[in-house]
Order: C-alpha cells, then sequence, then structure tokens
C-alpha cells in the first residue's frame, strides 16, 4: 500500500498532503524498531515525540531544547536508532507541526 491515507483520503484535514512517498510497512517498521536514548538508556517510545524523533531520523535539539513543543517531556531524549526509510523527514515536520500544534512548518 503506497501512500498515507486518512479517512480513505490522502490529504489530512488540515490541508497538508499526506506523505504520498510513505510506504505504511516502512512506518509500522519505524514503530516497531523504534527507541530513543532517554536519561542514558534506550528506551522503547513513551509518546508521540518518541515516535516523531524516529520518523523524523533524528532528536532536533533545537525542538527538545526549547519551551515551545513537547513541554511536558522531562528530560527529553538526546539520540534515537536510526531508521533505513525513504521518506523525506521535511515532510513529517510539517505534519505534526500543523497537526499537533497549529504551526505552519
Amino acid at each position: 500500500m503506497r501512500g498515507l491515507l486518512v479517512n480513505n483520503d490522502p490529504v489530512v484535514h488540515t490541508g497538508l498532503k499526506a506523505l504520498p512517498e510513505l510506504d505504511i510497512q516502512d512506518v509500522l517498521d519505524v514503530m516497531d524498531s523504534c527507541k530513543v536514548l532517554a536519561d542514558g538508556s534506550w528506551i522503547r517510545p513513551t509518546g508521540i515525540d518518541h515516535l516523531i524523533w524516529c520518523l523524523e531520523n533524528q532528536v532536533d535539539s533545537d525542538i527538545t531544547g526549547g519551551d515551545d513543543y513537547f513541554t511536558t517531556r522531562d528530560p527529553h531524549p538526546t539520540k534515537e536508532n536510526q531508521s533505513n526509510h525513504s521518506w523525506n523527514e521535511a515532510h513529517v515536520r510539517k505534519l505534526w507541526l500543523k497537526n499537533l500544534y497549529n504551526v505552519s512548518g
């Protein structure tokens, strides 16, 4: 199955296109293998922010070091296990900024 569908529609309610190059099996594989380094230990995700870092293939210190996003997380992870996927991480960023924080990214 190619493309990420929301209610059988490739466009999410925010008007942003979903990730057209995304293969759902790739997402499932990342979710299954996702781990983040938090407080010195590799752990499974305990929140959407952990999954986002795995989907973006990075922990962004500009985001985790600020006071605007994921403010209830303490401590923030410092690293994620790298995954092998083919999608554009910038598209992931745009989707979560819009859907979680109503910010155009």
